[in-house]
């Protein structure tokens, strides 16, 4: 079907209505492409670019409307001048889309091409909308690969599902989050579900939730920098990840979180604020930076081979401590032998933080065997969790007392931990499959 196409100072509109289909050209001169429309639930409007269309350099690429599906586009090389704000966007000037999809994009910056401005490569405004199975791979410019805005007066719904992040660099001054949920406050309510972030150092937030109300679920976080970071916000839900190989798992700040059925492989604690549990302490904004942790329940959580839970200070003027902190059903798993961790809650921590700083971690906290689960055994004999401290403001796992480190053996000989363990070792056997460095 033939679609309304006008050209205005170096702008292409293109207008779909409910039920029509329409083809992209292959390339478009550098400029900007809006796509607007007005669909239905049953009877979107589809904007196809057929995996031929490829957009470089300054091309930026708008929609706005509703119901609208946009799919199968290749972003190659971006190259935005200075003042642009992203590459794609569900806002254009004061209109916005709302309930439509980005699908099947492909954002990719090759070794070697370089862009010297500040942009996000994709931004999602409004309400409901949807980015699915899009590829995000190689981005070196500052700001957020994608940023999520937050409406303040009500939730966005919007899915981010099915995509893959990878290959992103260290970047100088960081600022280079795969996902950024909202900018401190505000309901989001956004679900990422499903993701694969692969190689993501740009930031020490790979997935940075700034807002309230989300629910990350089923994502894989594979030789990362960072995995999930609640940095802002409050009642969000961290269920079903996995974190493998990825130094700063979860670090949260914040009250009223839910984590549950997640899995750590192999995070330890290294000599700076990594870990694959990490609490903030916090204090009044703006001075500290970091809200109160408390009321947070962590149950149902499997770590592997590293327990690495910490208490990180990060400054002077942070001087709340997290309290009521539930722990229950989590386990502890090294070599075929799985351990239940006690339940427990933890009131406030700094009574137990203050004596660790002077004495050092007390025995019980730092070792077991499977041969006496829960026994203090001789040095050399004792399974062992790191503790590592840096001046006053970094603390080690004794920081979650003696009394979490007391686990009973779960299983002899219990490889699986549970029954998603042998699915998750698949899952990560697939994405290294689909590598061709591994």
């Amino acid at each position: 079907m033939v679609s309304t196409v006008y050209a205005r100072q170096n702008e292409i509109t293109i207008t779909a209505k409910a039920g029509q289909t329409i083809n992209l050209q292959p390339t478009y001169q550098d400029g900007i492409l809006l796509i607007r429309g007005e669909g239905t639930e049953k009877r979107p409007a589809i904007v196809d670019g057929r995996g031929i269309t490829v957009l470089t350099g300054n091309n930026q690429l708008y929609v706005i409307g509703k119901y609208i599906i946009v799919q199968n586009v290749k972003i190659l090389n971006p190259d935005l001048i200075k003042g642009i704000r992203s590459v794609v966007s569900f806002r254009y000037k004061k209109e916005t889309g709302m309930n439509s999809t980005i699908k099947n994009f492909q954002f990719i910056q090759e070794p070697g091409q370089v862009s010297i401005t500040t942009y996000s490569w994709l931004e999602v405004f409004g309400q409901n909308n949807t980015v699915t199975g899009c590829l995000f791979k190689g981005k070196t410019t500052r700001n957020p690969i994608m940023h999520i805005d937050v409406d303040d007066d009500q939730p966005d719904n919007h899915v981010i599902s099915g995509n893959t992040f990878t290959d992103i660099p260290v970047h100088p001054g960081e600022a280079l989050e795969c996902i950024r949920i909202g900018l401190g406050k505000g309901i989001s309510g956004t679900l990422v579900k499903d993701n694969v972030f692969k190689r993501c150092f740009g930031d020490s937030e790979t997935l940075s939730s700034k807002s309230s109300g989300n629910k990350m679920t089923g994502n894989y976080f594979f030789e990362c920098r960072a995995g999930i970071s609640l940095r802002g916000g409050n009642n969000n839900s961290v269920s079903g990840n996995v974190f493998y190989n990825t130094k700063n798992a979860l670090r949260m700040s914040g009250s009223g979180h839910q984590v549950d059925n997640n899995y750590f492989f192999n995070n330890p604690i290294a000599t700076d604020n990594g870990g694959a549990l990490v609490l903030m302490v916090g204090g009044p904004l703006p001075d500290c930076n970091y809200e109160v942790v408390k009321n947070i329940t962590i149950e149902s959580n499997i770590f592997l081979n590293y327990l690495g839970l910490r208490v990180l200070k990060p400054g002077d003027q942070c001087d709340d401590y997290p309290s009521n902190i539930i722990f229950r059903h989590n386990t502890f798993m090294k070599g075929k032998q799985a351990y239940d961790l006690n339940d427990t809650t933890v009131a406030e921590f700094r009574s137990s933080i203050e004596p660790a700083l002077v004495k050092g971690p007390a025995a019980a906290a730092v070792g077991f065997n499977k041969a006496a689960a829960g026994k203090i055994q001789p040095a050399d004999d004792r399974l062992k969790i790191g503790v590592h401290k840096n001046g006053a403001v970094m603390f080690s796992n004794c920081d979650f007392g003696p009394g979490f480190f007391s686990p009973k053996l779960k299983a002899a000989n219990n490889a699986n931990g549970d029954g998603r363990y042998n699915e998750i070792q698949q899952k990560l056997n697939d994405i290294r499959a689909q590598d061709p460095k591994k």
